[in-house]
């Protein structure tokens, strides 16, 4: 049982590499590392996903809040002033490329 564990998280983590692309994944780092503060937003299990990198980005010394509620979304962005450097990405992603 163990092994089929190993095999299927090798396959799911040379899929992300596959994937990833790394001029993208520089420039986030490169916002990132320059914004005064960083507010991550999202809903559902998404949220979860904000919440656990705005507790890393704590770590590194990185101003993060994550938002999961809609109002508090609404509010800080009209509040956040993007001459100041404030990064807001979405841990939202939609499959439907309309929208």
């Amino acid at each position: 049982m163990q092994i089929k564990s190993i095999v299927i998280i090798k396959k799911f983590s040379v899929g992300t590499r596959e994937r990833l692309d790394s001029d993208n994944l520089h420039a986030a780092v490169d916002l990132i590392s320059k914004a005064r503060r960083v507010y991550l937003y999202g809903l559902g299990s998404s949220g979860y996903t904000a919440q656990e990198m705005t507790q890393r980005l704590i770590r590194m010394g990185i101003a993060a809040f994550s938002m999961t509620d809609t109002h508090i979304m609404y509010i800080s962005g009209g509040i956040m002033q993007h001459r100041r450097c404030d990064l807001k990405p979405s841990t939202y992603w939609s499959h439907d490329r309309s929208e």
